[in-house]
């Protein structure tokens, strides 16, 4: 994911692009897409999203 995404930015010009560039991967089991260079897991997914539902974010 780092490397695409670092791809796409230096490609543009503009290494801000990292931090908003989503990546997907049409033929990965888990972690099937990525943001700002990484492809979370189910698990971190999850655990976001209960991160978020705790703070009364979600």
């Amino acid at each position: 994911m780092r490397q695409l995404t670092d791809v796409i930015a230096a490609a543009a010009g503009d290494p801000s692009l990292a931090e908003r560039t989503w990546v997907l991967l049409t033929e990965a089991a888990q972690g099937g897409w990525g943001l700002t260079g990484h492809a979370p897991t189910n698990d971190e997914l999850i655990a976001a999203a209960r991160a978020q539902i705790a703070a009364g974010q979600g």
